[in-house]
């Protein structure tokens, strides 16, 4: 049998039919298939990729450019009871969208085709998960972001924050336009040190502003100083930044415990 695979150059087809897998589904599906010997199965497959192929040619392609994800294992953990992060759920959704357009395009397709029975099991629409799907794209934006429909202490907080980085922003640039602060600042520029927002001063002027300093450049002429006007204002900041957090979390929890229903 070896011999036989290589007169026909099996090998080096298997690999160049592995390179047009679209999909890391396909690649381990490719990689699975074994050298059909039986002629019924090799008519029944022959078949098959006729069938996909006169469908591609009368109703067009819509596979995405963009990268299918592999969920196999965030599937393997969900029927663990297991609880997913963000981006897996993002990674799940994606998989959704563009796995159940592709093979509603074609099922829908087929209809028009009788003479294409040996592809209905192939393209059933009933395998995709809808419900799961609508209730996914309800929570997530197309970037895989919460949506603020959410939740709504999560629009809420996010529209705090908004408001809170707002007023920083104000009072930074009153910092900069106050003649007494200009001659310290080594720079017009104001940088994050632990999550807070610093000014950047001159080592000579860090005794003349009132604040807290949190460190210092590796020359030592520059020293990160939080002005005492902007404690609280971060205090508040980092304390909506938890809160935010926290909520996106426990939405993510909730999210995953719908799907092990």
């Amino acid at each position: 049998m070896r011999d036989s695979l290589e007169l026909l150059e099996w090998p080096e087809l298997f690999e160049a039919l592995l390179g047009e897998c679209l999909t890391p589904y396909g690649v381990k599906a490719w990689q699975k298939e074994p050298f059909l010997e039986d002629a019924d199965a090799i008519r029944r497959h022959q078949r098959e990729v006729d069938g996909m192929k006169l469908l591609l040619l009368r109703y067009g392609d819509v596979t995405s450019s963009s990268v299918m994800p592999d969920v196999t294992s965030v599937v393997m953990r969900l029927s663990r009871q297991g609880l997913l992060t963000l981006n897996e759920l993002a990674q799940l959704m994606k998989v959704l969208v563009q796995g159940g357009r592709l093979i509603r395009h074609f099922a829908r397709s087929l209809k028009g085709e009788s003479q294409l029975g040996d592809l209905h099991d192939l393209l059933d629409e009933r395998v995709i998960p809808q419900a799961v799907q609508v209730y996914l794209e309800g929570m997530l934006e197309p970037d895989g972001e919460l949506r603020n429909e959410a939740s709504p202490q999560l629009a809420s907080l996010r529209q705090k924050l908004r408001q809170q980085k707002q007023h920083l922003q104000q009072q930074t640039q009153a910092i900069f336009q106050n003649p007494e602060f200009g001659p310290a600042l080594q720079s017009a520029t104001v940088t994050e040190r632990e999550g807070r927002m610093v000014f950047p001063v001159k080592a000579e002027y860090k005794n003349k502003i009132q604040g807290v300093i949190h460190g210092a450049s590796a020359s030592g002429a520059t020293v990160f100083i939080e002005p005492q006007a902007f404690v609280h204002l971060n205090n508040t900041l980092q304390g909506l930044q938890a809160d935010l957090q926290k909520e996106i979390e426990r939405i993510v929890r909730e999210i995953s415990q719908y799907l092990h229903g």
